[in-house]
């Protein structure tokens, strides 16, 4: 992977900061971190799926106007997606409120920036 190379003349600098939440806010906050890694697990198992299954389809010798098709990893395919299987999905059927709304705009969307860069790394 490639080494992040300020330009010449620009100054990086770079902050940390420690949370300190009460009970109420740390529980909200494992809670939105949990399903925005709930909903990137499922973006992740969603694309491979059809990858998989056409790599599978295609070791059986189908010819290409028959394997399943790829499924799009866009960030608003995903979100589209994504809202379509916590509603209608069992995995999410327990979960309710502002937690899969998170998930919605942070999981999918990690997932689709993390494809991007793996396709830039890949062709140099």
């Amino acid at each position: 992977m490639k080494k992040f190379r300020p330009q010449p003349g620009f100054v990086v600098q770079a902050y940390r900061f420690a949370l300190g939440p009460n009970a109420a806010q740390e529980v909200a906050l494992r809670s939105h971190c949990g399903a925005a890694r709930a909903a990137y697990n499922w973006a992740v198992g969603w694309v491979s799926a059809s990858w998989w299954q056409r790599k599978a389809e295609e070791s059986y010798g189908v010819v290409e106007e028959s394997l399943t098709k790829w499924r799009p990893w866009s960030l608003p395919a995903l979100r589209k997606a994504f809202n379509e299987a916590r509603h209608t999905g069992p995995r999410f059927a327990g979960w309710w409120g502002g937690e899969l709304q998170g998930g919605v705009l942070h999981g999918p969307g990690e997932r689709c920036c993390r494809v991007r860069q793996l396709r830039k790394v890949e062709a140099g």
